[in-house]
């Protein structure tokens, strides 16, 4: 949803419909993005050590 009284957001919802696309707050499914966003949401709730969070990085970014 853009914020009329905000005038970078509006000016990003007009270029993105003047390019044919969308402004979107969540990620493709499937997009590193997606995956990055996934894999921070797991170590914030506290279910991956340091060491398993950067090699799932690591995991993350060669397959992506």
């Amino acid at each position: 949803m853009v914020d009329m009284n905000n005038p970078q957001e509006v000016s990003a919802a007009f270029m993105a419909q003047m390019l044919g696309t969308t402004i979107s707050d969540t990620a493709p499914p499937g997009s590193f993005v997606a995956g990055l966003q996934e894999l921070v949401a797991e170590k914030d709730a506290g279910n991956l050590s340091d060491e398993e969070f950067h090699q799932r990085l690591m995991d993350l970014r060669r397959t992506r």
